[in-house]
């Protein structure tokens, strides 16, 4: 296959970016949906229409909510969602995966991520230089570039004031530095609100806070960026046991999951 066939077939499989869906746009459907799955009786519908009611019985009563998640959602258009139940107030407390700062970073720079499936051919991908997260195409000029130029920039910024981080510290600053409404990170910091990703190294964002200790290494006398994930583990604690109520939404499994009932 020459280079002509290649950017042929590329441009192909990247026609169908991913856009971000905002509550807004699916609350009247929900609605509707939910009191039609209450008539239908079946297995799965059923938990379904239970944690709705619950999760409407924790919005009513002013029970705090956290939301644990994993970031491959946040290369899809929930990414919008979550971004708005921060901004309305529904969640206080969000605990995920390295991966959301990866994701909500390049798609809130103006990164395109597009539709594909679960079955392409990895091999065939590599080729034309796309990234496959499960049925997400991500163009490798989109995602660890991007990246690191971001982390980069903002630790140069940040080196300045103090050396030591911890992830919410980083959500914030990272926020601060987007202006993409969708923007998951933006909310969070614009609302005050806590965001946490204990193995936050697992991701390019973490790999690019090591490629920037290793520039600064090479540097006379430069200080590195120190990550205090100790302090997190305090912060979680402390806000956690200061609540009366607490509602979990938990999407997925793994770390986030894992924090968040640890902690409860």
């Amino acid at each position: 296959m020459n280079e002509s066939e290649k950017i042929k077939i590329r441009r192909e499989l990247l026609r169908e970016p991913v856009t971000d869906i905002r509550l807004a746009d699916i609350a009247e459907a929900s609605e509707k949906l939910m009191e039609k799955y209450k008539q239908m009786g079946g297995f799965s519908v059923k938990y379904l229409v239970r944690a709705a009611d619950i999760l409407v019985d924790a919005i009513t009563t002013s029970s705090k909510i956290a939301l644990a998640f994993p970031a491959n959602l946040v290369s899809t258009g929930l990414r919008g969602i979550i971004a708005d139940m921060v901004n309305k107030g529904i969640c206080e407390l969000l605990m995920t995966t390295g991966g959301t700062f990866d994701h909500d970073i390049a798609r809130g720079t103006g990164n395109n991520y597009y539709i594909g499936e679960f079955a392409m051919d990895d091999v065939f991908l590599k080729e034309l230089e796309i990234h496959r997260l499960g049925n997400i195409l991500i163009p490798v000029e989109n995602y660890g570039p991007p990246i690191e130029r971001f982390v980069h920039e903002m630790l140069e910024e940040l080196i300045k004031i103090k050396d030591a981080w911890t992830t919410s510290e980083l959500a914030h600053e990272s926020g601060k530095r987007l202006r993409d409404e969708s923007s998951i990170l933006r909310a969070v910091y614009e609302r005050n609100k806590l965001l946490f990703a204990p193995g936050v190294l697992d991701s390019a964002f973490g790999t690019a806070i090591f490629t920037f200790n290793e520039e600064q290494r090479l540097r006379p006398n430069a200080k590195q960026v120190k990550l205090d994930l100790l302090e997190d583990e305090r912060k979680i604690s402390e806000y956690i046991y200061s609540v009366d109520n607490l509602t979990g939404i938990i999407l997925g499994g793994g770390i986030s999951k894992h924090h968040l009932i640890w902690w409860s």
